[in-house]
């Protein structure tokens, strides 16, 4: 049960930083969202973003993938929502070691290009 309630939070985690953040730094998405970009709310915000992607990198320091040792749809919708963060311009910081090693891993992949 504790693991499920670890996912939920990882889960939240995303869905605050695409949701939150996205529609109001990219103008496209803000349509689509009906809500308009607020350029001010980002930047109040962009601390919660990075707090948040630091959350995925502590939770990636002890393991190779999200949910442990395997490679899983959690996995999936991580990428999906950090792919988020190129519309937002954020930058995963370096300093996150093990949420870049994971990306970057996960991209290599033959499937992440299909």
């Amino acid at each position: 049960m504790r693991g499920n309630l670890q996912r939920s939070r990882y889960a939240a985690a995303a869905d605050a930083c695409r949701s939150r953040f996205i529609n109001h730094t990219a103008k496209r998405y803000a349509v689509e969202l009906a809500d308009f970009p607020s350029a001010d709310w980002a930047a109040a915000n962009r601390p919660r973003a990075l707090r948040n992607l630091r959350i995925f990198d502590g939770v990636l320091s002890d393991r190779p993938f999200i949910a442990g040792d395997r490679f899983t749809v959690a996995d999936i919708t991580g990428l999906v929502a950090l792919d988020f963060t190129r519309p937002a311009r954020i930058a995963i910081p370096a300093e996150f070691v093990h949420l870049n090693r994971w990306r970057n891993e996960l991209t290599a992949r033959p499937s992440a290009t299909a």
